[in-house]
């Protein structure tokens, strides 16, 4: 799966490889309880549809490329979570297996698209993937977080692959209220 979205990204000019080997520092000033709140807020916002009874998510944490197609801070980024974020780009980890985003969570992996038949052709892995989850939103990828000091906000990508040319790469601003956490700025920063 990686590898198709290796594809779409060098596709849009996207550099930069969807792995990478630099480790997550340890001793973050936020906990995993909201790094946990903050993607399973995500998910329910982005990527949860009035269709979908399962939601898929590759559990290895993205690299979606380099600083160039990171663009401008977003307005309702601080510019302390920007920095934030910019700095994390790259790094390694998992996401939890306990995300709870409304509906059931399907992990899939690099081995699991591998294991796809393919009939020759990317498409072929996509219909076989569709097949095994007719009702999903496609896969989704994420990245990990940058939060502001006071860890009232946070920045992330995500992205969503739908078939062989049929992806979109998004940066997204949230924001902790009393309620939980909430998208408060989405960004398109690719899309094929």
């Amino acid at each position: 799966m990686t590898r198709i979205v290796c594809t779409l990204a060098a596709l849009l000019l996207i550099a930069g490889g969807c792995r990478s080997t630099r480790p997550t520092p340890t001793g973050t000033s936020t906990t995993n309880a909201d790094r946990r709140a903050v993607w399973t807020a995500l998910v329910r916002h982005a990527y949860v549809g009035d269709a979908a009874d399962i939601v898929v998510l590759d559990p290895q944490l993205a690299d979606f490329g380099n600083d160039d197609m990171l663009g401008d801070r977003p307005a309702g980024a601080p510019a302390d979570a920007w920095r934030a974020f910019r700095r994390v780009q790259g790094r390694t980890g998992r996401l939890p297996r306990d995300l709870a985003p409304g509906l059931p969570v399907a992990w899939f992996t690099d081995a699991d698209w591998t294991a796809l038949p393919d009939s020759g052709s990317i498409e072929g892995k996509w219909v076989a993937f569709h097949e095994r989850f007719p009702n999903s939103t496609g896969h989704i990828q994420l990245g990990p977080i940058g939060f502001s000091r006071d860890g009232e906000t946070a920045v992330l990508m995500g992205m969503r692959g739908y078939g062989s040319l049929s992806m979109s790469l998004d940066i997204f601003v949230l924001r902790k209220s009393p309620e939980g956490w909430r998208v408060i700025e989405t960004h398109n920063a690719a899309m094929a």
